[in-house]
């Protein structure tokens, strides 16, 4: 991946976009990358550990979302 490819573009959703668990997923994932490639291109690079973190984090909240 070239530092071209590295692009990246967060998208603000509205209140009620926010309350839709897709939203909330494409958003977060988006932002937990974002930290990612951003982090590496200082030199900093995040464990797996603590990526894998807030990827489970992320499912937890969803879960809750959709929960009845």
């Amino acid at each position: 991946m070239t530092e071209q490819d590295k692009n990246v573009y967060l998208m603000l959703g509205t209140d009620a976009e926010k309350k839709r668990p897709s939203v909330v997923a494409g958003a977060v994932n988006d932002t937990i990358y974002t930290m990612k490639v951003v982090a590496e291109s200082y030199g900093v690079v995040f464990s797996d550990a603590v990526i894998d973190q807030l990827y489970k984090e992320l499912d937890e909240h969803l879960n809750r979302m959709q929960a009845p």
